[in-house]
């Protein structure tokens, strides 16, 4: 996912204006748009999270070989 993407980029790259989105999003996901660009951003977190504990795991077990 972009770092900088923004619910105003969304429109714009849509051509749609923010209340239609947001009307759109609450039709069709039960949330906001808000809402579901953070679950985005917090679920791509804990992946890079998960992804590095991983890395350091096996790092330290390949170290102490």
């Amino acid at each position: 996912m972009d770092k900088n993407c923004s619910i105003n980029t969304v429109c714009n790259n849509l051509n749609i204006s923010r209340s239609y989105l947001y009307t759109l999003f609450i039709k069709k996901m039960n949330l906001s748009p808000r809402s579901f660009l953070k679950q985005l951003r917090i679920n791509e977190a804990k992946k890079k999270l998960c992804n590095y504990v991983i890395q350091r795991l096996l790092l330290d077990k390949l170290l102490k070989k």
